[in-house]
């Protein structure tokens, strides 16, 4: 099964921006720590900068019709998000919020922009991020709304596996409170408790501390497929 249809891979911009002749971009950059729990930035807001977190994670998220927290995605270190609406000269489409303690690197709107007009390479490589993004999430919202809630959380614990992994690591460690995950299937807490509950008495997963570990990724595979 190809799961990286349903994730971004694009490199990391912080490793891309240290190749790229951008000392002004770099200079702006503004180094932040974070504390959990902290929104960054309300859907319909208008945007006032850009992240890309060095350490940490941050989901992307909007409140449904009737009040439910819906995660659009989950951004990881080297990722940069926020910019879109910049952009588009457009408002924020979704709220994002750190799931952890971060290291955020900030840059205002204004130089965002400015070394945007002056660097091909940053609007490119920018150009290629939004193409892959949409892809993905048509990906997603095609595949979530094919399947049961048991297969969609089988196909979520597989991405957020990939999104959690950390370099030379054989398994991820996936840190995602039970709440969030249910938000990222796009379901209830309770039926999130049950399905994980069944996962670990079948030992597709195991539980350490708050920690979900996948064990039989074969499995998740078939029954996400």
């Amino acid at each position: 099964m190809n799961i990286s249809k349903y994730y971004f891979s694009s490199p990391s911009l912080l490793r891309v921006l240290r190749d790229l002749d951008l000392s002004l971009f770099r200079k702006e950059l503004q180094l932040k720590k974070v504390k959990k729990g902290k929104l960054l930035y309300p859907e319909g807001s208008f945007p006032k900068g850009v992240y890309i977190i060095k350490r940490g994670k941050v989901k992307l998220f909007q409140i449904t019709p009737n009040g439910n927290e819906q995660i659009v995605y989950i951004y990881t270190p080297g990722e940069m998000f926020g910019y879109r609406p910049l952009l588009c000269h457009d408002k924020h489409p979704a709220s994002a919020m750190t799931l952890e303690e971060c290291g955020l690197y900030y840059l205002p709107a204004r130089h965002f922009m400015n070394t945007l007009r002056q660097s091909a390479s940053l609007s490119n490589l920018l150009l290629e991020n939004l193409s892959h993004e949409f892809t993905v999430l048509v990906n997603r919202i095609a595949a979530f709304a094919q399947k049961s809630v048991k297969e969609r959380t089988a196909l979520s614990l597989l991405i957020l596996a990939e999104k959690y992994k950390k370099p030379g690591a054989v398994q991820s460690e996936i840190t995602l409170s039970r709440k969030d995950l249910a938000s990222f299937v796009g379901t209830t807490h309770e039926t999130i408790a049950r399905i994980i509950s069944q996962f670990r008495k079948d030992k597709i997963i195991k539980i350490v501390g708050r920690k979900i570990v996948i064990t039989r990724t074969d499995i998740l595979q078939q029954l996400a497929a």
